[in-house]
């Protein structure tokens, strides 16, 4: 990581932000997965801490919102402080107790939104030595505003991008700049895609393979190493789902999914599931709490 003559103490605080290699794979933004276990936001709020084996949940905390990143022992995460500037902990990883906690400024126009908003967003992103933070907000035409939505809509648009570093030793958050030069994530699909032949993806961590065959309207999935060692198969409704294998655990998560049937709709929320790659079977399922905006929901 570059280092830069910060705010506070030059180059011999800058000598601390060397931080240690994380621990943890991002799943997707407020999902972290480690060696055996997994960090997410629980459905009715707050994070739990999950085993990776059998779904288990070993600890939960209240007053975090959302995981971002662990590394030597620690969980960094962000609160939901009614969006005054970016308020996060530290918590021990292992029992959820709290370590730390701060907050740092963002610029005036910008909220540090856990759930997204008509209109209006903001997003973390996971690096290897920090987060960036991308804050959007449009400008929505043809409705009336109402009590939540009236700021975003009466607001001028912005589009706005920053960056932390994360000083682990110290428990803090350095302001970065944001490099908007840095190279692109690399394309999960390998290859060429083929409508109508196998494709393969590979996982957040790079380490491990998909292939995804259609059959009779569903999708055979084959799980190897990125060596080519093969470690199982399951059958699946999606052609591809970001994934990660720990432990013998394939995880994905699933989207929002609704389903009408008369009179009924039957509304299925996101869920991170694990497979064991053994047998093939979902072995576990869990809800996640659900930050997109999708409007209201038909009657």
């Amino acid at each position: 990581m570059r280092i830069r003559n910060l705010w506070c103490g030059g180059w011999m605080f800058a000598l601390g932000l060397l931080a240690p290699p994380l621990e943890a794979t991002e799943l997707q933004p407020g999902l972290v997965l480690g060696d055996d276990r997994v960090w997410l936001m629980a459905d009715t709020g707050g994070v739990a801490c999950v085993s990776v084996d059998d779904g288990r949940e070993l600890w939960f905390a209240r007053d975090i919102a959302l995981p971002v990143s662990v590394a030597d022992g620690q969980l960094l995460a962000v609160r939901d402080a009614d969006n005054a500037g970016l308020a996060y902990a530290w918590v021990d990883a292992d029992s959820g107790k709290r370590l730390a906690a701060g907050s740092v400024d963002l610029p005036d126009s910008v909220r540090a939104l856990i759930d997204e908003r008509l209109g209006e967003s903001f997003a973390i992103d996971a690096t290897a030595s920090g987060f960036d933070w991308h804050y959007r907000r449009a400008e929505v035409r043809g409705t009336p505003p109402s009590e939540d939505e009236s700021v975003a809509k009466r607001a001028d648009a912005v589009d706005m991008r920053g960056a932390f570093e994360i000083d682990w030793e110290q428990r803090a958050l350095i302001e970065a700049e944001f490099d908007a030069t840095k190279a692109p994530r690399r394309a999960v699909e390998i290859g060429t895609p083929n409508p109508s032949g196998p494709r393969t993806f590979r996982s957040q961590s790079d380490a491990f393979r998909l292939i995804s065959e259609r059959q009779d309207g569903r999708y055979r999935w084959t799980i190897s190493s990125a060596e080519g060692q093969t470690l199982g198969t399951i059958n699946s409704d999606y052609s591809y789902r970001p994934f990660e294998v720990v432990a013998g655990r394939l995880l994905f998560v699933t989207p929002l999914a609704m389903r009408r049937s008369g009179t009924d709709v039957d509304l299925s929320m996101p869920s991170l599931v694990a497979y064991d790659l053994a047998s093939g079977e979902r072995v576990w399922q869990r809800e996640l709490r659900d930050t997109r905006y999708r409007g209201p929901y038909p009657p």
